[in-house]
């Protein structure tokens, strides 16, 4: 029993061994200029969030801002956004939003947090007018970003329950 048990763990060491040599290496160090870059088209990718939904091009949202599958989280709890049940659900909620005489999204100044050269945050305030430029609605969201094969996508929306709650960093 003691010669299988001995044998078990020497098997077991040397798994582990080679297990490790197959990790990757740790990441390079980012770079202030990495950090900055990253921030930019994470924020471009928000502003053009708010452009595709204000044009109320739902097809562009999917395709160009959320990475297939995504996740939205609310109050409510998680969901998983299907590709094929995205395009009518976002294609009605923009409607159902025009039809209070919604016309317009902003994300003002999001606030950008860079976690590794693959992950970021953005946080912020969202700003909803009506046609006269009146404000319609206002709340906040964060983005789960990733940088993807098809460049930084939406990986989770979250909704925050605070209207003006927004996520932070130190950078």
């Amino acid at each position: 029993m003691l010669r299988r048990f001995g044998y078990f763990s020497i098997a077991m060491f040397f798994s582990g061994l080679a297990a490790a040599a197959e990790a990757p290496p740790p990441p390079a160090k980012m770079t202030a200029a990495d950090i900055a870059a990253i921030k930019l088209a994470v924020s471009n990718v928000v502003k053009a969030y708010g452009q595709y939904y204000t044009d109320r091009n739902a097809r562009g949202v999917i395709d160009n801002i959320f990475a297939q599958p995504s996740y939205s989280v609310s109050g409510a709890g998680p969901v998983v956004n299907e590709p094929a049940k995205q395009l009518p659900q976002m294609e009605a909620n923009m409607k159902r939003m025009a039809d209070t005489g919604w016309v317009k999204s902003v994300l003002v100044k999001p606030n950008v947090c860079v976690l590794n050269a693959s992950a970021a945050l953005a946080s912020g305030t969202y700003y909803r007018y009506f046609a006269d430029g009146s404000e319609h609605s206002r709340g906040s969201e964060t983005f789960v970003m990733a940088k993807t094969k098809d460049g930084w996508r939406v990986v989770t929306l979250m909704f925050h329950e605070a209207v003006d709650k927004v996520v932070t960093c130190n950078d």
